[in-house]
């Protein structure tokens, strides 16, 4: 965890080396954290570039800050990840972004799927997604990220494939046969990745037929069954070991 607080703001807000930080974070600079003038800050603009600043006025409404000149984020890693995690029941999601974000995911989109349990209606899902954001914003400052990850919006299964076969690395993981190991994929310098996991009962025999029709391929996580909320947590393991840590 970074010693030094992080505050993500839009780009448009930095100027002349400058950036003015309002609103809850302003009230947390200096209610919460205690925060004076010349005390150290990290501002992140959300375009993986990060900038080392100063606080040069405090107070709850608006703090201002001088920047030194940005560097691309260390953090972030060389590949855009993108997960789709079939809904999960209960609070699992919370922990599947909070743990996600930590492991370099950039976006996060819940995916409503033949086998998932768990089927909010619009106003639960638009509650959810609001809270999911949230916890992402909380892990990217936590964990030292150049950007927040994104949670996007609630899609389906057809939509997923779509999207995932888009990525210049994409797959499924499965536990059922027919499957590649996860290493024989994990090669090459690929710039944009995506994966799907399916929810707690797993992917249906219509599914996997879906995307192997749709040239997708599936993945295999070894030998033990994991569950919804350990297998992304896995499989984004494995990306930074074989593609990140070269």
């Amino acid at each position: 965890m970074s010693s030094v607080p992080r505050f993500f703001v839009s780009r448009s807000l930095i100027t002349d080396g400058t950036v003015l930080i309002t609103g809850t974070d302003a009230r947390h600079i200096s209610k919460v954290l205690r925060l004076k003038a010349g005390d150290r800050i990290t501002v992140c603009d959300m375009q993986r570039t990060v900038y080392p600043g100063v606080l040069v006025r405090v107070s709850p409404e608006e703090c201002e800050a001088r920047l030194s000149e940005g560097m691309s984020a260390s953090s972030e890693p060389p590949y855009t990840v993108t997960l789709y995690q079939g809904i999960p029941k209960g609070d699992k999601l919370d922990t599947v972004v909070q743990k996600a974000v930590e492991l370099g995911a950039t976006e996060i989109v819940p995916v409503m799927c033949e086998r998932a349990v768990s089927r909010p209606d619009r106003a639960s899902a638009e509650k959810k997604l609001i809270r999911l954001r949230r916890i992402a914003a909380e892990a990217a400052k936590q964990c030292g990220r150049g950007c927040v990850p994104e949670v996007g919006d609630i899609i389906n299964y057809s939509e997923m494939l779509k999207r995932l076969a888009a990525a210049d690395l994409h797959f499924i993981c499965y536990e059922g046969d027919g499957t590649l190991p996860l290493r024989s994929l994990l090669t090459g310098n690929p710039s944009s990745v995506a994966f799907y996991i399916g929810p707690e009962g797993g992917i249906s025999r219509g599914e996997i037929d879906a995307a192997t029709a749709a040239g997708i391929p599936s993945a295999g996580l070894g030998s033990r069954i994991l569950r919804t909320e350990t297998a992304p947590l896995f499989v984004l393991s494995a990306l930074s070991v074989m593609l990140e840590s070269r």
